[in-house]
Order: C-alpha cells, then sequence, then structure tokens
C-alpha cells in the first residue's frame, strides 16, 4: 500500500492546502492589488483634503501614502510584543516550568487537551503570550511524549496550539474592548463609554469563551484520531534546534578574566536596578497618572519580567537576538495591511463592503453578517484595533438601524476579526517561525477548526445576552 493510500482524507486536504497557499508578504501584496482595483472600480476617494473628481488613480495613491506609514508606531508596538514574547519563552526559569508541565500527559489525546488548555489559558491573558509560547509550549509536549513512547503528531499539535491562542479575542488583550471602555474613544459620542462588563465579560462572550475551548480540544483529539501515522517532532530537525536554544542558558559561557564593562553586562544588580525602575514606572502610571493598561504598559511589564528572568542584560540581549527571527513579518509586511487599511479608509471601498451588508440585516442575521464582513477584512487588516477604527462607525450605526446593542456589533465584528487571523497566513507564520517551521503544513488543519470558531461565536452573539 502507497503513502498516498495510507493518508487520511484531512491530511490530503492539509497538503493540498500546503501546495496552493503563498507565504504572507505574497499573500499581502496580492490583497493589496485586489484593493487597489476594487477602490478604482468604485470610484473617487472621500479624502476630505482633496476631491479628485476624475483623478481616481491619483487619489489612490493619496489614500495608499495615508494608510502606508499610519500603523508606523502600532506596528513597533507589536514587533516589541512579538519579541518580548520570544524573549520570554527562552528564559530558563519559564522552560523548566513548562518541561514540568509537559510530563503530564500519557496519551495524544491528554497531550492536545492540554496544549489547548494552557494555550487558551495564555490567550486569555495576552495574545503575545499564546501567539510566540503555544508553539514552543506544543513543541515541549511533544518532544516529552516522544520520550515517553506517546505518539503525538506534531503537526496537529501546533495546529492545535494555533486555534486556542484565539481565545485572547475574548480575554483581557482584546483591543477593540479595550478601545471602547477608554474615555475619549473615537465614537464615545455615539456609544459612549462601554464597560468590560458589558463586552468581554458579558454572559455571552464568557459561554463562548468556555465552549470554544472546549471545542478546541474536542477538534484537536478527532484530527489526531485522523492521522494515519504521527509524525513526531524528531522528523523536523529545525524545530528540534529551535526548541532546543529556547531556554537554553544564554551567556555563551563566562571568559575566565571578566573586562569592567563584561562584569556590567553580567551583573544581576544592574539588571535588578533596571527592572526595579521600570516597576516603579508601572506602579506610578496605573496608580498615580490613572493611564489605561495599554499596549505601552504590557511591553514595559514584558521587558521587566524578561531581563528578571534572564538575570542579567547579557543573557537578556541574546534573547532578544534570537527572538528577532520571528518579528520580522510583523515589522515588513504589517505597513502593507496598513495601506490597505488607509484604502478601506480613505476610498469608499471599505464603506460599500460594510454598508452592503448593513442594508440586508435584520436582528437575528446581524451577528453573521458582521463576522461576514468582519472576516473579509481581517484578511486584509489583522489587527483588532485597527479593523474596529475601519469599521467601528459602520458597525454601532448598523447596530441601531436594527435595532441590537453596540456590544452585539463590536463582539460579533470580533469574531470575524479572529476568523481572519485563522484563515490568513501572517499570524501563522509568526508562530511557527518562533519554532522554525513552514506555517503551510499545518495551515489546513487551522482551516478546519476556524469552523467551530465561527460557529460557536455566532451562536452565542445571536442568542446570549450582550
Amino acid at each position: 500500500m502507497g503513502k498516498a493510500e495510507r493518508e487520511s482524507a484531512v491530511e490530503r486536504f492539509a497538503k493540498a492546502v500546503e501546495g496552493v497557499v503563498p507565504d504572507a508578504l505574497t499573500a499581502a501584496l496580492f490583497m493589496f492589488i485586489v484593493v487597489v482595483i476594487l477602490a478604482l472600480v468604485w470610484g473617487t476617494p472621500i479624502t476630505g483634503k482633496v476631491t479628485y473628481a476624475g483623478k481616481e488613480f491619483v487619489g489612490i495613491l493619496d489614500a495608499f501614502y495615508q494608510g502606508f506609514w499610519s500603523l508606523l508606531a502600532f506596528t513597533c508596538q507589536m514587533t516589541l510584543i512579538a519579541v518580548f514574547g520570544g524573549v520570554l519563552a527562552r528564559a530558563p526559569l519559564l522552560r523548566r516550568a513548562l518541561d514540568r508541565v509537559a510530563l503530564l500527559p500519557k496519551s495524544p489525546a491528554q497531550a492536545i487537551a492540554l496544549i489547548v488548555a494552557v494555550t487558551a489559558v495564555m490567550g486569555y491573558f495576552h495574545w503575545g503570550l499564546a501567539v510566540i509560547l503555544g508553539p514552543v509550549f506544543a513543541a515541549i509536549v511533544c518532544q516529552a511524549c516522544e520520550r515517553k513512547g506517546v505518539k503525538v503528531d506534531f503537526l496537529v499539535a501546533l495546529a492545535s496550539a494555533y486555534l486556542a491562542h484565539s481565545i485572547w479575542q475574548l480575554g483581557l488583550s482584546s483591543s477593540a474592548p479595550l478601545i471602547v471602555a477608554s474615555k475619549g474613544h473615537f465614537l464615545e459620542k455615539i456609544t459612549g463609554v462601554m464597560p468590560l462588563t458589558t463586552t468581554i465579560w458579558s454572559p455571552a462572550c464568557v459561554t463562548f469563551a468556555i465552549t470554544a475551548t472546549v471545542a478546541f480540544i474536542l477538534y484537536g483529539i478527532w484530527l489526531h484520531s485522523r492521522i494515519r501515522v504521527p509524525t513526531p517532532i524528531s522528523a523536523y530537525p529545525d524545530a528540534v534546534s529551535a526548541l532546543a536554544a529556547i531556554g537554553a542558558a544564554t551567556d555563551g559561557g563566562t571568559p575566565e578574566k571578566l573586562t569592567f564593562s563584561q562584569r556590567l553586562e553580567r551583573s544581576r544588580a544592574v539588571a535588578a536596578a533596571i527592572c526595579l525602575m521600570l516597576l516603579a514606572w508601572v506602579v506610578y502610571e496605573q496608580a498615580v497618572l490613572k493611564v489605561s493598561f495599554g499596549i505601552n504598559t504590557i511591553n514595559t511589564v514584558f521587558i521587566m519580567l524578561a531581563l528578571a528572568l534572564h538575570g542579567n542584560v547579557y543573557n537578556f540581549g541574546r534573547a532578544v537576538a534570537e527572538s528577532m527571527r520571528a518579528a520580522w513579518s510583523v515589522l515588513v509586511i504589517y505597513h502593507f495591511y496598513a495601506a490597505i487599511g488607509g484604502l478601506f479608509q480613505y476610498t469608499p471601498t471599505g464603506y460599500i463592503i460594510s454598508d452592503a451588508l448593513g442594508r440586508i440585516a435584520t436582528a437575528y442575521t446581524y451577528p453573521l453578517l458582521m463576522w461576514l464582513s468582519g472576516t473579509i477584512v481581517a484578511i486584509f487588516v489583522p489587527s483588532s484595533g485597527g479593523q474596529w477604527i475601519i469599521q467601528g462607525l459602520i458597525t454601532v450605526l448598523t447596530a441601531e438601524r436594527v435595532g441590537v446593542s453596540y456590544q452585539r456589533g463590536l463582539l460579533s465584528l470580533g469574531v470575524g476579526d479572529q476568523q481572519g487571523n485563522l484563515w490568513a497566513p501572517f499570524w501563522y507564520i509568526v508562530a511557527s517561525s518562533t519554532v522554525r517551521m513552514d506555517f503551510r503544513k499545518f495551515f489546513g488543519y487551522g482551516l478546519l477548526g476556524g469552523v467551530f470558531w465561527a460557529i460557536l461565536g455566532i451562536l452565542c452573539y445571536t442568542f446570549l445576552p450582550c
């Protein structure tokens, strides 16, 4: 019996997807070209600065430029989150803790359940932790299981971790709920301030978080049962070498005779002084200035924790250099997504797509249509906060027209936002690069699992209170 005959239907589907999905940069450029064509077809840009009657292409250039660098600060913030998530993952202390937890599974089903549960918890507290540490933990569990003779398919484990990170959309780092919970947000005159108790802590959202986690566990276990011959992590040498570097000692050995600068680099006192300064700033910011706990604060905490766990500046710096491997896509590709966002915002394109969906909405079809529009835009613009800025106004105006709460619109749009992350390659490549894997090898498994996310989200936000 040949190898092709031994493969199950889901394995053949995953390989078929692997063969046709382009890399993230190619996909971004293709999406950009598509939106430019749509903007040309749908007419004159609506920028408030200049009227471009009869000069649509010039207007598109203007919209492109307004978008291309518009997320420069946000891109840097996201890059730092990706980098410092990787730095934390490479801390020997954290690696030892994950190693101990990874010893618990005694079967493939238990391994998949543990990977999903741990990644979902990390995602609830912060998306950066789940995107970076989820694949790392999956690799650690697979390696521990292989040593015990438990056969766990590495690709299924990676897909399960990636699906589980989706819980971030329902947790403490969900961008759109944090935006509307802050005073002075751009839609405050229409919606007012929406407390987190009415969004991520509403009955619908909490129910969704729990049921989605359970669904991903069951899907991962089922998916693994469909793999005829599980492929262990040892079959992927690059992943094994990446895992060996994560959490290993980073000091590269200590020279016999240290210079003054080398002693400073390896001094725990210097690292401790920096950590105390960063901690003092966070306390001052939160307790005295009463600033919302945002991305800059999160990155400050990440730097502090990473320095503390690595123990000195030298080890920290080496871990940062290694972690930059996982950040290149955010740093480069995000500007093309920002350009697409500019075309949506400064030409009629985004308005036409969202408004057309809004015109056919009812109270029962509204969550479905918001999910659909959110998914379409998220494939082009993989930023929850950026997507809310682009689609927020249409979302709340449509909610008024249909007669549902603003919160229902925001949360339904969030389901689509994460659906785009599950069906587009951008964040896959960030997650997979941590363990030096080609995301296309497990991308098909994620596509299938994303169906459960959509069904549960639409049902929860259609029928449960929010």
